[in-house]
């Protein structure tokens, strides 16, 4: 009774941290809603900064000359422990995060990116092809970028696959890219910025692409058709999975 009440109790606590987690990136993500890539000022971002330690960075490519800040919410104690200790992934430990980058020129927002995460078991990544086989980790990312500079598509989203870095065990990142300018739509607009974190405190964890983004997984589709290229593989069947079309039909 003893360990049972202990494992319990640890497990709680891992729950309660990532639900601190995912309601700061919540609203950080509310707060990033109301800033405007080319009109919003240092002045107008200068709360966000405060209230979630933003820190300077390297300049970001629309902006070489302006100030860049990082922003990053996680569980310092969750990240160690799965980076660390894999097999911890398969006790219930759930590394989830988000960042945000703001970057500024002569005093006005010319870009910014958002983004969010969560590390996983390899091996519970429905849709692993013959290269994350081997792997031991599978990190999810999905990323939103809005940029002051025009030019390209307007609402362009892409995947992406790398070797996963700063982790003991051989791992893969399977992401999804969305950038924008400003000369999207209104609507492309919330779909870019339509993350959903209910994942990052469910028991089960956060599995997929579409749960972190299930809009821009549906959107990549018809892109990927109107460009005349090959779908990629795994958004295909990201957009196929029942757990995303459920999502991206409650939020229509």
């Amino acid at each position: 009774m003893m360990v049972l009440a202990v494992v319990l109790l640890a497990q709680l606590t891992l729950l309660i941290a990532n639900i601190r987690t995912r309601s700061r990136a919540e609203q950080l993500l509310t707060s990033l809603r109301k800033l405007e890539v080319g009109k919003s000022t240092f002045d107008d971002a200068k709360p966000i900064l405060v209230a979630y330690k933003g820190e300077k960075v390297p300049p970001g490519s629309d902006c070489p000359l302006g100030i860049t800040y990082g922003i990053s919410i996680s569980n310092n104690t969750i990240d160690g422990l799965g980076t660390n200790y894999p097999l911890l992934l398969e006790a219930g430990v759930r590394p989830v995060s988000a960042v945000a980058v703001l970057s500024f020129e002569s005093g006005r927002l010319c870009e910014f990116r958002y983004g969010s995460s969560a590390l996983l078991p390899a091996k519970r990544y429905p849709f692993r092809d013959s290269r994350s086989m081997a792997s031991r980790l599978t990190e999810l990312s999905a990323l939103t970028t809005l940029r002051a500079a025009k030019g390209g598509e307007n609402y362009d989203i892409s995947s992406f696959e790398t070797i996963l870095r700063g982790v003991r065990e051989g791992g893969i990142d399977f992401g999804l890219r969305v950038v924008m300018t400003p000369d999207a739509t209104p609507s492309e607009l919330q779909h870019a910025l339509a993350f959903d974190l209910s994942c990052f405190t469910s028991l089960r964890g956060c599995q997929t692409l579409c749960e972190l983004m299930p809009q821009a997984v549906q959107d990549a589709i018809p892109k990927y058709r109107a460009r005349g290229l090959p779908i990629p593989e795994v958004l295909r069947k990201e957009s196929e999975y029942p757990a995303c079309s459920n999502v991206v039909a409650a939020n229509r």
